[in-house]
């Protein structure tokens, strides 16, 4: 999973690793529209994908 940030008109790779990790779990909170909620109904269903 990469986080990506736009700065100086470029962009960037802010953050990388796997959705196991809580420190990327926590930066896409952040982002995620929905927030921590969201991500775990998202996380939820991928996982059963899988």
């Amino acid at each position: 999973m990469h986080v990506l940030k736009f700065a100086n008109g470029q962009v960037r790779i802010d953050h990388q690793g796997g959705l196991e990790e809580s420190g990327i779990r926590k930066v896409i909170c952040t982002i995620m529209e929905g927030g921590p909620r969201a991500f775990d109904k998202c996380y939820r269903r991928i996982r059963l994908k899988v």
